[in-house]
């Protein structure tokens, strides 16, 4: 929900949140950046009455259940026998704070949302001085803005230096998120949580001697990952097509009532993100989830790793807790508590992430879960698991297919796992749901994919 006023009857207008609405709607709607669709991002360009804000709020809150964001740009009114916030809409008036939407209605909405996740986003501060600019004094109201679950993140609690300047197609802010969203943040992984963006967005500023944002979360809001960081991606993924939003002459007069329409479009010779790099992210995802469950389901506060994960991703971290000389105290403490289940050694052996890890590295998870007692329930490679697979290649052994795997160094079958004795016969290439892997097989398990091949 992408709301923003622009023009005003008595306000001074501020030209370039139009612009933030629209660049906005883009990026999100980047497959490579959020990838959300376009009828799901919905945009209120200059309301005039307070129905024309809210109502779209509340619709948006009661449709969504997982993540509800709402951004607004534009002057933001301070109550001063209150102290509450209020949202400027065109007729708005400092003087009569009732022409202006409080900020209290927007938060009830969100607050009656099944949303797990409700992110907000104000850039928006009331200013009396040079036409252009804005400035804000909105700390006691980002005090009371917050929600359980919540995150809001300010663009400033200052009121002394301009934050939409002359010149400039976006705000002070928003320019700096749109500048994550476009370019990723370099060093981190490979999906950005909101403390990340947020920490970033605070240094940027603070070097450009620009009003410092806040923000007020509840939990571990700041954790949630937002979006695909492209700085990570930069080096190995194709440029995805973007949807191109752009607002009419008619549009951008057509007031409230019928909000700018999102028109979208394919750029040429654009192509699909590849499969290890979407296995990537989905691991990075299940790793965050583990951590996060821990903390709800097993009371272990797991801040170290989620920070880790953060920083280097999660693909890299598990290799790097993986190559430890031993356990790590958070698997110790997931012991003592019976869930290893929650262990980043469990999310390894998923056979959906096979392809991601080698032989050595899978085998050093399952190791370390027997002698702790614990058997996954979702094996690497099961006689189940051949029916779901297909023979791509078969080749005489060869133990360098294999990357260095323990199993195959032992010439033993990595299709079956260390229950199997039977001499290894051949070097395969398979592909499953966890990708494609080399495996030393047996002549049963041969047999087993040449069948199915047949099939």
């Amino acid at each position: 929900m992408l709301i923003g006023t622009a023009r005003y009857d008595s306000l001074p207008d501020l030209a370039s949140v139009e612009d933030n609405l629209l660049s906005l709607a883009e990026v999100l709607t980047a497959n490579e950046i959020w990838g959300l669709p376009p009828e799901h991002v919905a945009i209120v360009a200059d309301p005039v009455t307070s129905a024309d804000m809210l109502d779209p709020v509340v619709h948006a809150a009661d449709e969504a259940i997982d993540t509800v964001v709402l951004y607004y740009a534009g002057h933001g009114l301070i109550d001063h026998l209150r102290g509450d916030l209020h949202l400027a809409l065109r007729g708005s008036d400092s003087q009569r704070m009732y022409t202006a939407v409080a900020y209290a209605h927007i938060r009830d909405a969100l607050l009656g949302s099944r949303a797990t996740r409700r992110i907000v986003i104000l850039d928006c501060c009331y200013s009396g001085r040079a036409l252009g600019t804005m400035a804000d004094p909105v700390t006691a109201a980002v005090n009371e803005a917050s929600t359980e679950g919540t995150y809001v993140l300010a663009a400033t609690a200052e009121n002394q230096k301009a934050l939409a300047p002359v010149g400039e197609p976006h705000t002070a802010f928003t320019a700096e998120l749109l500048r994550i969203f476009q370019d990723g943040i370099a060093g981190r992984g490979p999906l950005l949580d909101l403390d990340t963006i947020y920490n970033h967005v605070r240094a940027v500023m603070r070097g450009k001697g620009r009003p410092l944002p806040q923000k007020r979360d509840r939990n571990t809001a700041g954790q949630l990952t937002l979006i695909r960081n492209r700085a990570y991606a930069s080096h190995s993924a194709p440029v995805l097509p973007q949807q191109s939003f752009q607002a009419t002459t008619a549009q951008r007069r057509a007031g409230p009532s019928s909000p700018p329409s999102a028109r979208s479009r394919t750029g040429p010779g654009a192509s699909p993100a590849t499969s290890v790099q979407g296995l990537e992210l989905e691991f990075h995802t299940a790793m965050v989830d583990i951590y996060k469950r821990a903390q709800k389901e097993a009371g272990y506060p797991a801040t170290y790793f989620l920070k880790m994960v953060s920083e280097r991703g999660g693909l890299a971290s598990a290799r790097k807790l993986l190559s430890a000389p031993s356990v790590s105290d958070g698997f110790t403490a997931l012991w003592e508590r019976n869930r290893l289940d929650l262990s980043v050694e469990a999310v390894v052996l998923q056979s959906r992430f096979a392809s991601l890890f080698t032989d050595d590295e899978r085998e050093q998870a399952r190791a370390r879960l027997e002698e702790y007692g614990y058997v996954p329930p979702d094996p690497p490679m099961t006689e189940a698991a051949t029916m779901r697979s297909q023979l791509v290649q078969e080749r005489d052994f060869n133990a360098s297919y294999h990357a260095g795997g323990q199993l195959a160094a032992q010439v033993r079958c990595s299709w079956h796992g260390r229950r199997c004795d039977e001499a290894v016969v051949a070097s395969v290439l398979v592909r499953d749901r966890g990708g494609e892997t080399w495996h030393a097989v047996c002549r049963r398990a041969l047999d087993t994919l040449r069948a199915g091949q047949a099939d």
